[in-house]
This record gives C-alpha cells, sequence and structure tokens, in this order.
C-alpha cells in the first residue's frame, strides 16, 4: 500500500505578490503532495526554527544551489586555487574528495541519529 499523501496548506507556500493581472497584484498558490512522514518532520523543523512551513521551504530554495549553480561554484574554485596556489585539481583528485566529503556526511548522520535514539 502506498503511504498516505499529506498536503500542505498553498497559504504555506504562496509567494509574495509576483505579477499584475487586471491592475492587481495577485501571488501564486500551490499545492505540493508529500508524504504524511515528510509533512510531519517540515511542520516539527519549522517549529523548531519558529517560523512557518512556507519560510522554511523558501529559505531552502533560496539557499540551495542548481547543478549550474554548483557548476559555476566549481569552476570559481578550480580558478582560485590555480591562480593563488598553482594547483588545478585533477578528475582523479576531485572524485576523491566527493568521496571523502560523503562519508564523513555519512558519519555525521550516523552519530546524529545514535544521540537521537
Amino acid at each position: 500500500m502506498a503511504p498516505k499523501q499529506g498536503l500542505l496548506k498553498t497559504a504555506d507556500l504562496t509567494p509574495g505578490p509576483v505579477g499584475i493581472h487586471g491592475g492587481i497584484l495577485s501571488g501564486v498558490d500551490t499545492t505540493i503532495k508529500i508524504g504524511a512522514e515528510t509533512r510531519d518532520k517540515l511542520a516539527a523543523l519549522a517549529e523548531a526554527r519558529n517560523m512557518s512551513m512556507r519560510a522554511l521551504i523558501e529559505e531552502f530554495a533560496a539557499t540551495a544551489l542548481t547543478p549550474a549553480q554548483l557548476r559555476e561554484r566549481a569552476e570559481r574554485t578550480d580558478a582560485f586555487l590555480a591562480a593563488e596556489f598553482g594547483h588545478r585539481v585533477s578528475d582523479d583528485e576531485a572524485g576523491a574528495l566527493r568521496e571523502r566529503m560523503r562519508q564523513a556526511q555519512n558519519a555525521g548522520q550516523t552519530r546524529a541519529r545514535g544521540t537521537a535514539a
């Protein structure tokens, strides 16, 4: 059986005025279908941060990087390392660094789950 879906309230996700239609400012309503567990987790995160779910999701959208932004950041980092230190990071080095960061992140998540139990 599929997990029960929850609905985020459109009021929690409605951005501010985004356009003028017939001389009246209007916002865009959005409804996202998510699992009840995810909805409850978002609600708990928002409450812990003393913010609405709308603000929490907007904060995530504002701070999360798109693939294009990640590539641009990597290119800037490569250029900085080359200019300041005369070092170019090879594809092998970059892959090894990503793997080490994944391992560190997984270890941190495992520790966090252990302390939450």
